[in-house]
């Protein structure tokens, strides 16, 4: 069955650009921006286009883009801009990387849907690589979409591949992690824990966007759509705060309570979402299939309870994990060999649910049935042990 192919490689046309923007850009698609798009030489092979709108020949250009490149959407850099088209996206100058990152996001969904809807008006109706559930009234609000359902290409698509690991050589392990407090995940998880321990409203200015988190509400608001959320979930965070096209500025981030009239208005305001389900969201995300730093992929961890997946973005054979970690404990190398999957699906499920706070992480001791009972003082020294654990883990 014919599936919508999300486009991988953007393929932008540079117009109006001098030679240091075109270079500068250049660098930013190698660095921050890889695996998003390329620049095409002839800008008539390509999909969509980068207009430098203060350039004259740009600005020349872009008015008549459509008489001379028919039906491509842009991405418009410029001082300041008015009347844009609906298929254009404006990127303030100096442009910054997590602008150019969303812009490209945006180009790459509406390439997407315009290749997609092209191809359906050649063929039969297919079934979509990713299902989206909408917020329908006295739900979700519209930014954030509730659920979405990915099969196994479009996780590759969306989140990147990984290659299975030799589950007994801890040697090829290294690439498996990532440490959240590098990125926008560990920032949002300590101020979220701390606001939930506190049940006191917080509110994080951060040099990139403003962040509340609102534990009477169980919400958590973001002032930004999910496309920047995603972007700035991709790079280190002191690289989305600080880092522009063109340089770096200093940064400082400030935390302040917030009233709590100030709360209940936040968290009915379309840019808040439910706090597990952004938990959730930031960390599949963050992680693309690796596990938090400090979590052994060979130790037996349990689902405490199930995952609302009405509300969550939902990775492949996820039920099946889920079914799985609920019934025993098992460590993750496990799940991937009694399920048959790969283990990139297993750690995505795994660094979204113990973000969610929905993982407990087992003592160290083999999951089968021990053959000799332990002596009288064992079960107080597991106890202690994994006390020593999860205080070790805990992320303050």
């Amino acid at each position: 069955m014919n599936k919508p192919a999300e486009v991988e490689l953007l393929k932008l046309g540079a117009i109006g650009l001098d030679d240091r923007t075109l270079h500068l850009f250049r660098l930013f698609l190698r660095g921050p921006g890889s695996n998003r798009a390329v620049i095409v030489a002839d800008p008539s092979q390509a999909e969509a286009l980068l207009v430098d709108l203060d350039n004259p020949e740009g600005k020349r250009l872009y008015a008549a883009r459509q008489q001379i490149h028919p039906g491509r959407p842009s991405i418009v850099l410029a001082l300041a801009v008015q009347g844009l088209d609906p298929d254009s996206v404006f990127v303030k100058k100096p442009a910054r990387s997590e602008d150019l990152l969303a812009a490209l996001e945006k180009m790459r969904a509406l390439v997407t849907r315009t290749n997609a809807s092209e191809k359906d008006q050649a063929t039969p109706a297919a079934k979509p690589a990713m299902k989206v559930v909408t917020a329908t009234q006295g739900t979700e609000p519209r930014t954030h979409k509730v659920a979405m359902l990915l099969d196994e290409q479009a996780f590759g698509a969306y989140l990147g591949r990984r290659d299975d690991v030799d589950a007994h050589d801890p040697s090829q392990w290294g690439d498996l992690y990532y440490q959240p407090d590098e990125y926008l995940q560990g920032m949002v998880h300590k101020a979220w824990e701390r606001a939930e321990n506190t049940g006191i409203a917080l509110r994080v200015q951060t040099p990139w966007k403003a962040i509340a988190l609102l534990p009477q509400q169980r919400k958590i608001w973001v002032d930004a759509d999910e496309a920047q959320i995603r972007a700035a979930c991709s790079i280190p965070f002191h690289k989305v705060a600080n880092i522009e096209l063109g340089g770096a500025n200093p940064s400082r981030t400030s935390l302040m309570e917030v009233a709590a009239d100030e709360a209940q208005l936040l968290a009915g305001h379309d840019k808040a979402a439910a706090s597990t389900a952004l938990l959730w969201k930031i960390a599949l995300w963050t992680s693309k299939g690796r596990i938090p730093q400090g979590l052994a992929p060979d130790r037996p961890v349990r689902l405490t309870r199930w995952p609302n997946f009405t509300r969550v973005l939902i990775t492949p054979h996820a039920l099946r994990i889920a079914a799985l970690l609920r019934h025993r404990p098992c460590s993750l190398f496990d799940v991937a060999q009694a399920l048959g999957i790969r283990q990139q699906f297993v750690f995505a499920f795994f660094s979204a649910a113990w973000a969610a706070g929905l993982i407990e992480v087992m003592p160290d001791t083999p999951t089968a049935p021990i053959p000799h009972p332990d002596p009288p003082e064992q079960p107080e020294r597991k106890k202690s042990l994994l006390k020593s654990i999860l205080q070790r883990l805990r992320m303050s």
